[in-house]
């Protein structure tokens, strides 16, 4: 077993300094290089960019290009002639350089050629003066390569080879070597880095100046990117194959968007499952479904509409069942065509010719994606919608255009901690004497001790506390999202927590009184903030106002009592929706008071939502900040406790 590094011999004609054991020649070795006249050793270890650049030298299609649209940014040198005295500045590092014909063109493949950050970068042991780059570079094949070489290859198996031959493949300019550099950056921090390079291009750069770490292949048919915004991108020009002998899971808090320019197929072979508190489906030419058997069910309306002829056709006996059948008399419900899907437009990138640069093009490609990574050059902007010019949902505020990827650092953390942390006062004894919990911890009074409400739910025992394990039922809320600082999952819970304490997840429940409905037993007031009661029959008939058909707007075809007690989706959504709406009200300050205030722990947040799904958000704030409100305020106490819990 061997160890160590080893460094490969330099070539001909280079000076080195050697040391022989005990002057025996035959124990001679090797163990440094000699810089002649002017030290040029720019190329190392990067082969980078240069800062003068000669692109006289370069062949014509080459010069074309850097002098017509690259300019020399980013463009990778050579030494500089040290023997041609014309060429040589005072300041030698200023002298112009060659351009690396072969490492540039691999640019133009992949590219990368315009981009400093994943291209041609500025890691030079002649950048700065102590250099801050460390790293290893190779030779390089020569540019006249034997290994495919004919005349080499058949010279090796015919046993032919000359002096001559071998000469002719192993000497002149080569193609540019590996490259190991680790760089601090220069003074102004620009390419700290380290990078993995092969002389074919395939690449792994991790680069701390732009927080991005980049992999790809010599040609940038395939590349991932990490980046500094949290996001991950891939771009495959082939394809992308994926297999796994156990679970493939996927998921995203927000949208899954899928395009498929061709066809889209799936294939369940033992059983295709899908679930969504509303499902829609839209086909531009036919829609067909056909299976051995088919059931088709609805815990509310079932509607069957066409705006051309309609044929029900049965092979076997047909059965018609209902408390009133109507032929041609009672209306017939329309069914209204789902919304066509936002189209994004990207940019793509393409080559005028085979052997030309890439580039990007601006509003070429459609899809259903709010980001679709392109070969280099992508310009790592979001899709904007093709109608409205605006980004993605998710991606600026409000405003137009599309979004930069680049910018804005990585997300917040999505999943707070579960445990609700004290922030409050040291508590302390009559003596003034600190308060240790069993363990010796310094107790502290919580936020939410100082507010009466709070204050009057911690001198009662929480009731009607749900199991955790009933989190296990398939028929358990699931929300859309998270609110404020609680996560999806921490939604989920305390809804679940409401529903058990309000009906037992009984979706047809109604209370005694008639005017309270279904799982979360809501009321007018609360379908008039969600907008599906018009305010003008809970003027006049308050709680009762659930009653009246004409009362509901037919929001999602909800036109009665009855209509909301058998859509078990629509009362999640309202659920989920009336919560989200009472959390934005009460993190806004109204008489210079917060009802949820942006430093309240978890079990505050929780707490503050499930009393206002009993007072509603201006009573929640109240009754928090006066510990009244109105004869519910023991009530309400019990709401906080639960939903703390």
């Amino acid at each position: 077993h061997t160890y160590g590094m080893w460094m490969i011999p330099p070539d001909l004609d280079n000076q080195v300094l050697c040391t022989f054991v005990n002057g025996d020649p035959g124990r001679g070795y090797w163990f440094a290089c000699v810089h002649s006249q002017m030290v040029s050793h720019y190329m190392v270890p990067g082969i980078a960019a240069g800062n003068s650049v000669d692109s006289d030298s370069a062949d014509a299609n080459v010069k074309k290009y850097i002098d017509t649209q690259n300019g020399t940014s980013g463009v990778p040198v050579v030494e500089f002639n040290e023997n041609d005295k014309g060429q040589v500045n005072s300041n030698f590092y200023n002298n112009k350089k060659p351009v690396h014909e072969e490492q540039f063109k691999q640019l133009l493949e992949q590219g990368l050629d315009k981009d400093r950050t994943r291209g041609s970068i500025t890691s030079s042991s002649q950048r700065e003066s102590p250099s801050t780059v460390f790293g290893i570079s190779t030779p390089g094949r020569f540019v006249n390569d034997p290994a495919s070489s004919d005349e080499f290859q058949q010279a090796l198996e015919t046993d032919s080879l000359t002096e001559e031959i071998y000469k002719k493949y192993s000497t002149g300019p080569r193609k540019g070597g590996h490259q190991f550099v680790m760089d601090d950056g220069d003074l102004d921090g620009v390419d700290n880095l380290v990078r993995l390079r092969s002389a074919a291009g395939h690449q792994i750069l991790m680069n701390d100046q732009n927080r991005v770490m980049y992999i790809a292949n010599s040609s940038g048919s395939v590349w991932l990117e990490f980046a500094d915004n949290g996001q991950m991108h891939v771009f495959s020009s082939g394809g992308m194959n994926f297999r796994s002998e156990g679970d493939i899971n996927l998921h995203s808090d927000r949208n899954i968007n899928i395009t498929a320019k061709d066809k889209l197929n799936i294939t369940g072979v033992n059983q295709f499952n899908f679930e969504s508190n509303e499902i829609k489906g839209r086909s531009i030419g036919k829609m067909t479904l056909f299976a051995a058997g088919m059931n088709i069910g609805s815990d509310g309306d079932l509607n069957l509409y066409a705006s051309g002829v309609g044929n029900f056709q049965s092979g076997g006996a047909l059965s018609c069942v209902g408390s009133i059948i109507q032929l041609n008399s009672g209306g017939g419900a329309t069914v209204a065509a789902p919304p066509k899907l936002p189209t994004m437009i990207q940019s793509d990138a393409s080559r005028d010719d085979p052997a030309g640069p890439w580039k990007s093009v601006p509003r070429s490609l459609d899809s259903l994606c709010s980001v679709v990574p392109t070969h280099e050059p992508w310009n790592r902007v979001t899709g904007v919608d093709r109608l409205t010019g605006a980004p993605p949902d998710g991606f600026g505020a409000g405003g137009s255009g599309a979004q930069d990827l680049t910018i804005g650092g990585a997300p917040e953390k999505i999943i707070q901690p579960s445990v609700c942390e004290p922030k409050g006062a040291i508590k302390t004894d009559a003596q003034g004497k600190q308060i240790t919990d069993s363990n010796g911890n310094i107790m502290r009074e919580s936020v939410a001790e100082a507010d009466p409400g709070p204050k009057l739910a911690a001198t009662q025992q929480p009731t009607k506390l749900m199991p955790k394990d009933l989190l296990n039922r398939d028929d358990m809320p699931s929300p859309s999202g998270g609110i404020g600082p609680l996560s999806q999952f921490q939604v989920k819970c305390l809804m679940a927590q409401l529903a058990y304490a309000e009906s037992n997840f009984n979706y047809a429940q109604v209370d005694s009184s008639n005017t309270y409905l279904g799982r979360y037993q809501l009321g007018a007031y609360a379908f008039q903030d969600v907008k599906y009661i018009k305010p003008e029959y809970v003027t006049k008939y308050t709680t009762e106002a659930v009653r009246y058909p004409d009362a509901w707007y037919g929001t999602e075809n909800i036109k009665s009592a009855e209509d909301f007690l058998a859509a078990k989706g629509v009362q999640e959504k309202v659920m989920f929706t009336l919560l989200k709406q009472n959390f934005d009200v009460l993190s806004k300050k109204s008489n210079n008071k917060y009802g949820i205030d942006p430093n309240d722990d978890l079990c505050t947040v929780a707490g503050m939502l499930a009393v206002s799904l009993l007072l509603g958000p201006g009573g929640a704030r109240t009754w928090r900040l006066t510990g009244g409100g109105d004869s519910r305020a023991v009530s309400a106490a019990a709401y906080y406790n639960r939903g703390r819990y």
